[in-house]
C-alpha cells in the first residue's frame, strides 16, 4: 500500500501522505487530490512524465512508497455529472457522432461550463472529438468506448 504525495508544477505540495490501496484506481487517488485542491480538475503525472489514466489500477502504475506525483491543472471547469445516476441508455435516447459543445448548448447550458467525462473510461470527452450521447441522462461516451 503506497503512501504518495502530490505537488503542482511549481513545486507547491497540495496533498501529502495519501494512503492508497494497490487495488484502487487512479480515479480514487485523483478524487482525493481534487478534494485537496478545492475541486480543481487535474491529471496526475509521474516523475518520469507518464500521465496516469484514470481507470488504471494503482498496482499497475509502478508507483513506490514515497513517490511524488505532479498534478497538472486541466484549465477546464469540473466535469458535469449525468442528470440521472441510473439510466438504461435506451437506443431511442442514444445519438451517435455528436459534438459535445453543440449538444451542451442545445440543452441550454453556458458554453463556458462545457466539460464532460466518458461514462466508460472516465477520461475527458473533448470538444474536438465526435461522441455518443444519452439524451435521457445527458451523459457522453467516446465513440470508441461504446
Amino acid at each position: 500500500m503506497p503512501v504518495l504525495s502530490v505537488a503542482l508544477l511549481s513545486g507547491e505540495v497540495v496533498a501529502e501522505d495519501l494512503h492508497c490501496s494497490s487495488d484502487d484506481t487512479v480515479l480514487v487517488l485523483l478524487r482525493k487530490v481534487q478534494l485537496a485542491m478545492d475541486g480543481v480538475s487535474c491529471r496526475l503525472c509521474t516523475s518520469d512524465g507518464r500521465i496516469l489514466r484514470k481507470h488504471a489500477l494503482l498496482e499497475h502504475c509502478k508507483l513506490a512508497d514515497g513517490d511524488v506525483l505532479t498534478a497538472i491543472r486541466s484549465g477546464l471547469p469540473p466535469p458535469i455529472a449525468p442528470e440521472r445516476k441510473h439510466c438504461c441508455h435506451l437506443d431511442r435516447d442514444m445519438c451517435r457522432d455528436v459534438s459535445i459543445g453543440a449538444q451542451h448548448e442545445g440543452w441550454g447550458r453556458k458554453w463556458s461550463t462545457c466539460s464532460y467525462e466518458c461514462n466508460e473510461c472516465q477520461e475527458a470527452v473533448t470538444s474536438d472529438c465526435r461522441a455518443v450521447v444519452c439524451r435521457a441522462c445527458k451523459s457522453f461516451w467516446h465513440a470508441g468506448c461504446v
